[in-house]
């Protein structure tokens, strides 16, 4: 963007400043209504330790080796732990009040650990804390009942979420304001435009089209011209005088070799 064109943006956005304004308020107003009317949301969590199920010192180290090199053993405990069978069960067994449609449930693996997360965000902080403790109950003892190697132990239970989580109400109020003022000033270009017109030839571009002079540097901007003086003392050429049946200047003062043998061709000059 150029000095020209930035002058020219700030000189329509102060020539419509109501509209600005007015751009300004109606997308402020959107945002904070749309902030306000955000429900807060509660998170609680647990986690679950992968071990092996022996109490032998060799098949457990065995068994540790082998969760080191790979993590399906502990991908595929995450993915139980979230699956809709587990969270089914753990409905069941909850309160019929407590309302399990708006919660979300994750879960996943602590990079470079064995254990396994439980996540429960919702909108009450003590249904939330209800799911994630029937998650949790569910899970082990499905895990367990199998005949696998590995146990899934709980590690840390569930507690209550005492604040919400924080949200990004200030950045999606800093969004709208400045959407608000693209808006606006996109409008004010629009107006204008529509006023005005695209400018004409020879107009001197935009700055001349706002009412400002042309810079020097302003490629629109066209320098008068003088007039170009008369061509004099140029000698005619007497070929081209021929060809269109004129006779030049340089000819007029000279005598016919016809006239000077007085009408004899045949007479000596």
């Amino acid at each position: 963007m150029t000095a020209v064109e930035l002058r020219r943006y700030l000189e329509v956005s102060r020539r419509w400043w109501w509209l600005v304004a007015l751009a300004l308020l109606a997308t402020a107003a959107v945002t904070l209504s749309s902030v306000a009317s955000q429900t807060p949301t509660y998170q609680s969590s647990a986690t679950f330790l992968v071990r092996p199920r022996s109490d032998d010192a060799s098949e457990d180290a065995r068994a540790f080796d082998a969760l080191i090199r790979g993590v399906t053993i502990n991908t595929t405990y995450a993915s139980i732990a979230r699956s809709e069978l587990i969270r089914d069960r753990a409905e069941e067994r909850m309160d019929p009040e407590v309302r399990a449609d708006d919660m979300s449930v994750s879960a996943k693996v602590l990079t470079d650990t064995n254990i396994v997360s439980l996540s429960v965000k919702g909108p009450d902080p003590d249904h939330v804390l209800a799911l994630a403790k029937a998650i949790s109950a569910e899970a082990v003892e499905y895990v367990n009942g199998l005949s696998d190697v590995y146990v899934l132990q709980p590690l840390d239970e569930a507690t209550r979420a005492e604040s919400p989580l924080a949200s990004n109400r200030t950045l999606t109020i800093l969004v709208g304001v400045v959407l608000g003022l693209a808006l606006g000033v996109g409008l004010a270009l629009l107006v204008e435009y529509l006023r005005t017109g695209p400018p004409a030839p020879g107009s001197g571009g935009a700055a001349a089209q706002l009412g400002e002079a042309p810079s020097p540097g302003d490629a629109t901007a066209t320098a008068p011209t003088e007039p170009e003086p008369p061509r004099t003392g140029i000698a005619s050429d007497p070929l081209r005088d021929d060809r269109v049946g004129v006779r030049g200047p340089s000819r007029a003062g000279r005598a016919d070799p016809a006239d000077r043998s007085n009408g004899d061709p045949d007479r000596p000059i």
